[in-house]
Parts: structure tokens; C-alpha cells; sequence
């Protein structure tokens, strides 16, 4: 089972940390207990929110729910990109390492109190910070982590900044947004969306067949962009916590 153990996790919290995503080993018999040989003390799963059955077993086995999530497509292959979002007074362009340290301190702002870590009150908020802050400085200096990270300027100032991750499945090419946010100065001013609509014009130019994000339930303005967008809802999931103490 050491397999599940999160080493990013693990050594950010000072503790053994699993994720594990597949039920099939959750629902054996005395799971609980085997982790607990591993001396893990925190076991993270998502799964879907289609699957009741398995989420009742979580509970009943002491997982509690942290955070909702769902995953919007836009079919870069079927359909028209719709343009008129776009505020021509931002200039897109690709992150550079000399962004990271002004890129951070959008992160910091933009998600206090965001996501299933910050949600459980048993984890030190101090270190949930740095998670953010760590996602976006990695996703610029690591190809692993990111491929494409772009960033927002006004008037010479970084606005905002997404990141995108390239995957293939069976004959398809598509992109997941990772990590994005936008500078509370620039809010209201259609950042999210021209980001956004300028991934999809990347995407297009390398041929992908579709791009998503994932964005939590509660964050409702993300959800509005990603609607009027043209994107629409294909899956969602549930992020659930057991302490295993």
C-alpha cells in the first residue's frame, strides 16, 4: 500500500499522506487497519459523484466529504469558439521564470480557504498556502507538471495566469487546465475568459480534440465563465478525507 502514499503530500504535512482513487481497494476488508501498518495517517480519495453505493461505503467507514468538483469540456473538433469574450486590452502570453514571484502572490490571494485541504480544519492552514503557491511555480519550471502556462498582462501588470497539461487517450489529443487564477485588482474585466479563450485558440493550433477544467461547485463566478463559454459539465466528483487516528 505504500504505493498510495503522496510523497508531495507526505512531506508538505510533516506526515504519511495516500491517495487513493481506486474502490475496488478501499472496500476490502480491514483496509483501514493496512494503511495503519504504513503508518498513514490520512487517506484522501476522489470519486464519482455518480456512484452513491461507494460514496455511502466511505462514509460509513469514516471518510467525510471536503470538496465538490466538476469537470467542463469544450469540443475544440465540433464546435465554433466564441470570441466576442475576449478583452482586447489584455496581452496573452506564456509564463517566463521571472513571472513566478508576482504569479505566487496572486496565488496566496486568490486561494485562501480554497479546496478540500483547506476545508479540513485537522491540517495547518500555513502549509495548505504553500500548495497553491508550489503548484504554479512548478507548472512554469516543470514540463511534467504543466505544458503551457499562459499569463494575463494589463498595462503591463500580470492580471492572472492559467496552466494547461496535454494527455492522450485512445485516438484522442486533449488538454486539462491545471492550476489559474486571476489578481483581485483585475477582476470583472473578462481575464478568466480571454485566458481561457486563448487556450482553446492554442489548442486548436495543435490539433487537440477537446479541453477541460475542473472547478469546485462553490466557485461560482469560474462556473459562470466556463458555461458562457460554450463549456458543459461532463463529470463530477467528490473529495473525501479519513483520519485514520
Amino acid at each position: 500500500m505504500r504505493t498510495y502514499i503522496s510523497t508531495i503530500d507526505s512531506n508538505r504535512f510533516g506526515f504519511n499522506i495516500a491517495k487513493v482513487n481506486d474502490f475496488e481497494i478501499l472496500q476490502r476488508e480491514n483496509i483501514l487497519e493496512v494503511f495503519k501498518i504504513e503508518e498513514v495517517k490520512l487517506i484522501i480519495s476522489r470519486i464519482s459523484t455518480e456512484n452513491i453505493n461507494e460514496i455511502n461505503h466511505l462514509e460509513n467507514i469514516g471518510f467525510r466529504i471536503m470538496d465538490v468538483q466538476s469537470t467542463y469540456r469544450f469540443e475544440i473538433n465540433k464546435y465554433k469558439i466564441n470570441l466576442s469574450f475576449l478583452n482586447p486590452d489584455i496581452i496573452i502570453r506564456d509564463a517566463k521564470d521571472i513571472d513566478i514571484m508576482e504569479l505566487t502572490t496572486i496565488s496566496k490571494e486568490s486561494f485562501e480557504e480554497y479546496g478540500h485541504y483547506f476545508a479540513d480544519n485537522r491540517l495547518d492552514k500555513r502549509l495548505c498556502r504553500k500548495i497553491y503557491d508550489d503548484w504554479i511555480h512548478r507548472s512554469i519550471i516543470d514540463n511534467n507538471i504543466a505544458d503551457k502556462v499562459l499569463v494575463a498582462e494589463i498595462d503591463g501588470e500580470l492580471a492572472g495566469f492559467l496552466s494547461f497539461k496535454l494527455f492522450k487517450k485512445n485516438n484522442f489529443k486533449y488538454a486539462a487546465g491545471g492550476i489559474g487564477a486571476v489578481s483581485s485588482k483585475f477582476r470583472s474585466k473578462n481575464v478568466f475568459s480571454t485566458l481561457t479563450l486563448q487556450g482553446l485558440i492554442w489548442g486548436n493550433s495543435i490539433g487537440l480534440d477537446w479541453e477541460e477544467h475542473n472547478v469546485l461547485n462553490t466557485n461560482y463566478p469560474v462556473n459562470r465563465v466556463f458555461s458562457k463559454l460554450g463549456f458543459t459539465i461532463r463529470n463530477s466528483y467528490l473529495t473525501l478525507h479519513n483520519w485514520l487516528d
